[in-house]
């Protein structure tokens, strides 16, 4: 019953924590283009509907300073700015999908191979009987299956990374 509860636990644990990954923009705040490096290849949409693609420079008081590729420099007033985004497309590594993937998968399969062995009526626990093997076969099995859906989920996630969104009117 102990490890039931600590495997709940766990479980509820992580649920709590995975949003915390997510990173989601806050509008209206500048704190992911105050860190870009100057020559950093981004999008800029203007309220009027207009797109300026360029280098960022700077970002200064009431200004966010760019090079666009024909090298001038574009000072744009931050009240006129919708939104800015990377230009480059970028791509998740596939090793950090396969670590959740596995990382959320192995605890699935060892409670799936526990409650099997407590349910084909054994009467014993699968930790305190000899059949151990059964719970760690089922953590790799799992483990394994959730690290190939992370890299897959992965490798079909490449996008522009938004950096900041005016706030709502």
């Amino acid at each position: 019953m102990r490890f039931h509860r600590t495997v709940v636990t766990f479980f509820v644990v992580l649920l709590t924590i995975i949003p915390c990954f997510a990173a989601e923009i806050i509008r209206g705040r500048w704190v992911k283009v105050e860190v870009l490096k100057p020559g950093t290849d981004i999008v800029v949409k203007l309220k009027a509907g207009d797109r300026v693609e360029g280098l960022y420079q700077a970002l200064n008081g009431e200004e966010l300073k760019i090079k666009d590729f024909s090298n001038s420099e574009l000072s744009l007033p931050k009240q006129s700015i919708l939104s800015i985004e990377t230009a480059k497309k970028m791509k998740h590594k596939l090793r950090n999908g396969a670590i959740w993937g596995a990382v959320i998968g192995a605890p699935v399969g060892i409670v799936a191979a526990v409650k099997a062995h407590s349910s084909l009526g054994f009467g014993t626990s699968a930790w305190s009987s000899g059949d151990k093997q059964l719970v760690v076969a089922g953590g790799l099995v799992t483990g394994g299956i959730g690290a190939g859906l992370g890299m897959l989920i992965n490798s079909r996630n490449n996008h522009a990374q938004p950096l900041y969104l005016a706030e709502k009117p």
